[in-house]
């Protein structure tokens, strides 16, 4: 019992040396004096005049500048004196001091890019730090996330078309920037001009192609009918197969093998009048996307290509619109508040009246009539700048009505009678989509839909007789 009671305190008696001597060697004093030096100086100077030797590695900076003038201080305060300012981390261990540079604490920067005078979310546009070298873009509901380490910050956030905004704050936690760009106006339309790449929006993605509106709305028109589908023609790698007609074949591949989605909903016909117009009006459309190839997994299997397109989410504080007259159709799109900035609407409608032109320069007896209409509507309700919901709604369909008489008076059996035959014939689409996007961290955006989408042919005979 005595033999294991000394050994107890002496091991306890070793514990409390050590620690004495420990704080003792940070309780030395030293005298120091420095001017316009560097951080190589001061350990020169430390080890000499007393016992401690300094470990440090490559990435410890030994040329930054050290300033000290001091007479009897202790170790601890002259270290923490000389590396005030050098952004670099001590521990005194013993007869060592260990310096490493400072850990950098990682942020991240999150929040909506949009366009200042309709909150139109802003697809691709550019958020870069300028000290750091670190980028990112916005996803295709406006979203971005950037992470990169605190202090301070040079955010630089630009897109075609708009006036950059530059933010300059010093941040140490976790960011919710919400930026709204204002349309620059200033500078006259350039036009610039490259071998391959002026429509890829995506380097890593092959056979990635952007659509602009404006080259939409400018492109080739079929009796002033511009079209989606008939400006995508004009792509390499992509054959309209019928000239003049709305059929899509995509290198070698047939127009059966496309998928094309409407505000990531699919949809089974996009032909009006057999393959004379698609379904896409051009005023509400957004954004076009057309994947040739390495096929996003989101969209699922497709053998020859993918046409993504997006609708306008409507303006949240103006109202403005358009009325289009053309040969064919006539074309209507309206758009503004509902609560203003908060809620908006969208609302686009196309009817063609080639029955009213055909059915003139047709005998009495076989009126033949064909027409189409498209209605697009869409609501966007903004509760937070963390949650968001839209409900986008199409329809569209062709109508065929023709009406015959046949005169059976000189037949035997009927005598003087007059039957008429009424025909309808009427196919299209019908497609709604609820989606809820929020935001749960800087780094988890969410996107959740709930879609219907029906393609649906109906036929009716209406036969009667008259005396």
């Amino acid at each position: 019992m005595n033999k294991e009671f000394k050994v107890r305190n002496s091991f306890v008696l070793f514990f409390l040396l050590t620690i004495f001597s420990l704080r003792i060697y940070a309780e030395d004093k030293i005298s120091i004096s420095i001017e316009k030096g560097d951080l190589e100086e001061f350990i020169n100077q430390v080890e000499q005049k007393t016992r401690y030797k300094f470990v440090y590695s490559d990435k410890v900076n030994l040329k930054v500048a050290v300033t000290l003038k001091a007479s009897d201080i202790t170790i601890e305060e002259a270290v923490v004196s000389a590396l005030k300012n050098t952004n670099t981390d001590y521990k005194i261990s013993g007869k060592h001091i260990v310096i490493a540079p400072a850990k950098v604490k990682t942020i991240t920067i999150s929040g909506y890019v949009t366009d200042k005078e309709s909150a139109e979310s802003l697809i691709g546009a550019t958020i870069y730090e300028t000290s750091k070298s670190i980028g990112t873009n916005s996803n295709s509901y406006g979203f971005y996330s950037i992470s990169i380490p605190s202090g301070n910050i040079s955010l630089k956030y630009s897109y075609v078309g708009f006036k950059s905004i530059i933010i300059e704050e010093n941040l140490q936690k976790d960011t919710v920037i919400n930026i709204s760009l204002t349309n620059n106006m200033i500078l006259k339309d350039v036009v610039i001009l490259s071998e391959r790449k002026e429509t890829d929006f995506h380097s890593t993605l092959t056979g990635a192609v952007e659509i602009p509106v404006k080259q939409i709305t400018s492109g080739p028109a079929l009796l002033g009918e511009t079209d989606v589908i008939k400006t995508i023609q004009m792509m390499p790698g992509v054959n309209s197969g019928i000239e003049g007609l709305s059929g899509m074949y995509v290198r070698g591949g047939g127009a059966e093998q496309n998928l094309y989605r409407l505000d990531g909903v699919s949809i089974y016909n996009i032909d009006h009048m057999l393959g004379i117009n698609s379904i896409f009006c051009p005023e509400a459309i957004k954004r076009v996307d057309l994947y040739k190839g390495s096929f996003p997994a989101r969209f699922g299997g497709r053998i020859s290509s993918v046409l993504d397109v997006h609708t306008n989410d409507g303006d949240m504080y103006k109202y403005h619109g358009a009325f289009t007259v053309g040969l064919l159709s006539s074309r209507l799109n309206f758009e503004g508040p509902i609560i203003k900035g908060k809620t908006s609407f969208l609302l686009s409608a196309r009817r063609s009246y080639y029955d009213l032109l055909m059915r003139p320069f047709m005998p009495d007896d076989e009126k033949v009539g064909v027409k189409f209409y498209d209605m697009n509507l869409k609501l966007n309700h903004k509760f937070s700048d963390k949650s968001r919901l839209f409900l986008s709604s199409y329809n569209g369909s062709d109508i065929l009505h023709s009406e015959y008489k046949y005169d059976w008076s000189s037949d035997y059996y009927y005598g003087n009678n007059l039957e008429e035959e009424d025909i309808k014939l009427k196919w299209g689409n019908f497609v709604t989509s609820l989606r809820w996007n929020y935001i749960f961290s800087n780094k988890l955006f969410s996107n959740v839909r709930a879609s219907y989408n029906q393609y649906k042919m109906i036929y009716a005979d209406d036969c009667w007789s008259k005396n």
